[in-house]
C-alpha cells in the first residue's frame, strides 16, 4: 500500500439547511476551505447570521497533502433543517 497524496474532499451543504457555524470538525487535521457559491470560489468565511447557522454556505473542501496507506479521513458538521 501507498499514501492517497493530494486529496481533496468536497462535501456540499445538504440542501434546505443552514450550517452550524463552528460544527465542522476535520481528522487529521487538513486545510479548510469553504464556498458560498456551489464550490466556483473557496474564500467564504462561515458568518454567524444571528441564529448560529450560515444559511449562505454551500460546500466545504479539505485538502490534505498526503493520507497515510490503511488510515483514513473524517468530515463532520451539523445543520438546522430549513
Amino acid at each position: 500500500s501507498s499514501n492517497a497524496d493530494n486529496v481533496a474532499i468536497v462535501d456540499p451543504v445538504p440542501a434546505n439547511t443552514s450550517f452550524v457555524v463552528g460544527s465542522h470538525t476535520v481528522a487529521p487535521a487538513g486545510t479548510v476551505e469553504y464556498s458560498n457559491d456551489g464550490g466556483a470560489t473557496w474564500t467564504h468565511v462561515p458568518t454567524d447570521s444571528g441564529d448560529g447557522t450560515d444559511p449562505t454556505l454551500t460546500h466545504m473542501r479539505i485538502s490534505y497533502a498526503a493520507i497515510a496507506a490503511a488510515s483514513g479521513a473524517l468530515s463532520t458538521f451539523q445543520v438546522i433543517i430549513q
